[in-house]
């Protein structure tokens, strides 16, 4: 990762749907990670210029983490700016991602 944290916060105020319209309405690159106390690993989603290219939570990766992440209601969110260097595995952009996730 190896940038800063840009936005933090908590899942019961901002819905990760949320999250991914403010990362991509500012064409943001980095890490969106987001931790459970209900959780041993946190999930993680990589961002290039406001979309989603890769992400796991668990032993998911690629959209099916993407998705995964989306029944989470509690847990806190960090987005830290920065290259990513992960290979992309997610071809849909966010806004299909989000509308997929809320059905």
């Amino acid at each position: 990762m190896g940038g800063k944290a840009v936005l933090t916060g908590n899942l019961k105020f901002t819905s990760l749907a949320d999250l991914f319209q403010i990362i991509g309405g500012n064409n943001s690159t980095g890490t969106l990670r987001i931790t459970s106390q209900y959780v041993a690993h946190p999930g993680i989603v990589h961002f290039v210029k406001g979309n989603p290219i890769n992400a796991t939570n668990g032993s998911l990766s690629g959209l099916d983490a993407v998705y995964s992440l989306f029944g989470r209601t509690e847990g806190n969110f960090e987005f830290t700016e920065g290259k990513v260097s992960e290979d992309p595995a997610i071809k849909k952009n966010r806004m299909e991602i989000v509308l997929d996730a809320l059905r």
